[in-house]
């Protein structure tokens, strides 16, 4: 072995050959840990090119769920805001009865809010939020976490809130089915049919109606935030910031 002809030349006092041969062993040691040290920056370069990809799809998905809330949630406004002109008029003109028919079926839609993004998840638990080399997208991505916490929390409250004034909004519904969604046992599907007269007459219902298009809009704010939030990850992402 080199290490014992080192040690021979030593006891020779052979010291150039000794010298050498030590130079060799040192320099061997520092060639392999270059090696290995570039082996896993090539690794680590891998899984980062692979973690970016994910989390594009990831928030494209987000950002287009997203705008679809935004939608539905406009579309649920924009049917109560007829409602309670119709509530002043006493009429719905036959052209607005789907979109009030809609509004009345979905305002207990049970929105759960923007989602995380199952790869930041995945790196914040795992501890390999470290490969990411790009701060800026770190900060991107944490900003938008924190606003899906924010958003989460607030709509767990509004949808508590909803709940308070389901009775008293849909005794004047008949929905063509009632099928209960847990845990919030809200009633989705097709409206059959409903009392505008008994409506503007039911003083509990005028306020439900007030209270539930005012809850619309907060759920459509949070989505708004969260949905920006997401567009500016994955504008980063894609390299248009």
């Amino acid at each position: 072995m080199l290490i014992r002809r080192i040690l021979g030349n030593l006891a020779k006092q052979d010291w150039g050959t000794a010298a050498i041969e030590l130079v060799i062993v040192v320099l061997g040691i520092f060639l392999g840990l270059q090696a290995s040290s570039w082996y896993e920056r090539q690794q680590e370069q891998a899984l980062e090119a692979e973690i970016l990809l994910r989390l594009q799809s990831d928030f494209a998905e987000i950002v287009a769920d997203s705008d679809e809330a935004v939608d539905v949630h406009q579309r649920i406004l924009d049917g109560l805001a007829i409602l309670e002109a119709a509530l002043r008029s006493g009429v719905v003109r036959g052209e607005d009865e789907a979109a009030v028919a809609y509004s009345l079926g979905n305002v207990f839609n049970g929105d759960p809010g923007a989602a995380r993004s199952p790869t930041y998840a995945e790196l914040i638990s795992s501890g390999r939020l470290r490969i990411l080399s790009d701060k800026d997208l770190v900060s991107l991505l944490e900003r938008y976490d924190e606003r899906v916490e924010y958003s989460q929390t607030h709509f767990t409250h509004i949808r508590l809130m909803q709940v308070e004034y389901e009775k008293e909004f849909h005794r004047q519904i008949r929905f063509a089915e009632l099928v209960r969604i847990e845990p919030r046992g809200y009633y989705p599907g097709d409206v059959a049919s409903y009392d505008i007269q008994a409506m503007r007459d039911d003083p509990e219902f005028i306020l439900a109606l007030s209270r539930l298009a005012r809850f619309q809009t907060f759920f459509q704010i949070f989505h708004q935030n969260t949905q920006a939030s997401a567009s500016e990850v994955l504008e980063h992402l894609s390299g248009d910031d």
